[in-house]
């Protein structure tokens, strides 16, 4: 970033923003989850009562997604920041099972007059689930809620537990794309971030098979920077998966976030892995470009051989701030312009069928610009489609927040567009708090119990959770 004035004084409000950024990590979501609080049932249902009539009147984006949380895997891998637990008898599947059913018969009849255009399963590891559980969750999809004829359907699966039958299964049930969570091909990395399951052979075979199936999309996760990793394996791994022409890879930085058991059980991640981390990260990206894979929207690594296999949910949500009807523990969901929230319940035994304890915020139209902003950051932002969508021109909304960065040439601006001159994804999370509600930032501290201290340097607290390759 470039400065020309008061440079002191805007370093240490950055060093500020570095500091709410290694506390917020990677995840940065907006409006920050720890702001939520509990909400009943009835408000959750109001308020997307309240979306669907302003989807309906054209005062919110028609983009619609379904997300469902699967938490189970076979076993915790050590680099995984997400909410997950090891799988212990099939009767957590039937019982989760039953639990999301009823999340889901909550909104029955609501969003009628309106489509979705995404479902995304995620994880955790969704493919762990039975064929019969899959069936169950797709029947009430189908029953509950109308999806539009080139609805994206994604399920995200491991090797470990994805079969031919279920690769024909989802084939079936209309399931267009499908990512498999490869993250490396080095047996002794493998073993060391506690993927104890996963067979190399068996994992590339199945890229073959989902193609043979005729899954529209396959997509490939790999990770770069693991713990026990080297640059040399990594390249091999990426060489292979390039070799097998899997429509789109996602390298994905390792980072010992608080979240992850690396961190939890004492990991040490030092300056050499650091940069290890960022060389393979570039180098991977060489690869990718010389072997004719483009960078495509919706993930920051993603590289794609073909256009039009990226992750439309993620685009969505970055593009028009589009709603997402969630479903399942710690996932999260969005209603326009009404809430924000997650279904708390992260209990470890599904021994009954659990209705969901909701915590979440309200949001409004200020706040939804915020969060388009902080998305839009890396991204040129059309004033007519701002105003379109929020019905408010952008620098007159912000002129305050724009104003006190007018001399430190970090936007360009002029009647088409604004224009903000970011380079990397550090660079992002630090300017986006200069547009967080202030009231987040400051109590955002005393929530966390941890004090600002200006005398230490927090971009360098930053580096170890943020490449700056992205």
């Amino acid at each position: 970033m470039g400065y020309s004035r008061d440079y002191e004084k805007w370093r240490e409000r950055l060093n500020f923003y570095a500091f709410i950024a290694a506390l917020l990590g990677e995840g940065d979501i907006y409006v920050p989850t720890e702001f939520y609080k509990p909400l009943f049932i009835s408000q959750v249902v109001k308020s997307w009562e309240k979306a669907v009539n302003s989807i309906l009147t054209g005062k919110a984006p028609k983009q619609l997604g379904i997300f469902v949380f699967v938490p189970f895997c076979k076993s915790k891998c050590i680099f995984c920041p997400f909410f997950s637990l090891p799988l212990s008898s099939r009767s957590q599947l039937n019982n989760f099972t039953a639990s999301l059913l009823k999340e889901m018969s909550l909104f029955k009849g609501i969003f009628k007059g309106v489509q979705f255009n995404t479902v995304w399963f995620g994880g955790g590891t969704p493919s762990i689930l039975e064929e019969s559980h899959f069936k169950k969750i797709f029947e009430a999809i189908f029953k509950l809620f109308s999806l539009s004829k080139d609805c994206q359907i994604t399920v995200e699966c491991s090797p470990s537990s994805l079969t031919s039958g279920k690769l024909k299964l989802f084939k079936s049930l209309g399931v267009n794309r499908i990512t498999i969570g490869l993250q490396s091909l080095n047996k002794r990395v493998l073993m060391e971030n506690n993927r104890l399951f996963q067979d190399i052979k068996y994992s590339l075979e199945l890229l073959q098979l989902a193609k043979k199936i005729g899954i529209g999309v396959v997509n490939v996760d790999l990770m770069c920077g693991l713990p026990g990793d080297n640059f040399e394996s990594f390249k091999d791994g990426l060489k292979r998966i390039i070799a097998m022409r899997p429509d789109l890879i996602q390298i994905n930085p390792f980072f010992p976030s608080y979240e992850t058991n690396f961190f939890k059980f004492g990991g040490e991640y030092p300056p050499t892995d650091i940069l290890r981390r960022t060389q393979e990260a570039k180098t991977g990206i060489g690869f990718l470009e010389k072997a004719g894979y483009r960078k495509v929207d919706g993930a920051n690594l993603g590289y794609a051989r073909i256009p039009g296999v990226a992750n439309q949910q993620e685009i969505d949500k970055v593009e028009y701030n589009s709603s997402v009807l969630s479903f399942g523990p710690a996932s999260h969901a969005h209603a326009f312009a009404q809430l924000q929230y997650t279904n708390q319940y992260t209990g470890r035994n599904w021994n009954q069928k659990l209705l969901p304890k909701y915590l979440g915020i309200k949001l409004n139209l200020q706040e939804e610009m915020r969060r388009f902003i902080i998305v839009h950051l890396r991204k040129p932002i059309l004033r007519a489609f701002f105003r379109q969508l929020f019905g408010r021109d952008i620098v007159e909304s912000f002129f305050k927040e724009l104003r006190e960065i007018q001399g430190f040439d970090l936007f360009y601006v002029d009647n088409q567009k604004l224009l903000f001159k970011i380079r990397t994804r550090q660079e992002q999370l630090i300017l986006a708090k200069h547009f967080f509600n202030s009231n987040y930032l400051y109590n955002l501290q005393k929530i966390r119990k941890v004090r600002f201290r200006k005398d230490k340097n927090y971009f360098s607290e930053l580096n170890k959770l943020i490449d700056v390759t992205i």
